[in-house]
């Protein structure tokens, strides 16, 4: 099909009688935005991330890691697929636990990781349980997030499946 009687389909698709109403509403949808908020839009399309996102880089971060780290400790759990070799050997190569051990050392730590994304989504998304905390049990979360993180930071190279 040439070009020329591809543009001519899409015009007259697009003056159809079931698209006015979707123009419609995209034309008051976007005279609606703000124009920051259409560049914004537009930067999410072309490069993944708007500068808007860079305002709370940290939040950002949580959103797009949380479902798929939930989703590979689920994996990990479910077929064992392995662990990090410095959770079974010290730095002369020689074992210290064996490979089961080190696979329910894994998924305990995995757990920690995975709790602490929770908690960080919790308070940035200031979720009904989140609110009816108290100060002790936010303080308490606090500490396991902190562990989580840390260890989030020390396994990073070894999320693969």
């Amino acid at each position: 099909m040439k070009l020329a009687t591809k543009i001519v389909n899409v015009q007259k698709m697009l003056t159809g009688e079931r698209f006015k109403k979707l123009r419609w509403q995209v034309r008051v949808h976007f005279t609606l935005l703000d124009t920051r908020e259409i560049w914004f839009w537009l930067q999410k399309r072309f490069r993944g991330y708007g500068d808007d996102d860079l305002w709370g880089l940290d939040w950002w971060m949580t959103k797009k890691i949380r479902k798929p780290f939930k989703h590979f400790v689920a994996n990990q759990k479910k077929y064992g697929h392995g662990c990090p070799s410095q959770l079974t050997m010290d730095k002369e190569g020689k074992n210290t636990m064996t490979v089961e051990e080190g696979m329910k050392e894994w998924n305990r730590i995995l757990a920690k990781i995975d709790k602490a994304f929770d908690i960080e989504y919790e308070e940035n998304m200031w979720t009904d349980s989140y609110s009816k905390k108290t100060t002790g049990q936010r303080i308490e979360d606090s500490k396991k997030r902190q562990e989580g993180m840390e260890l989030f930071g020390k396994y990073y190279g070894s999320f693969w499946d």
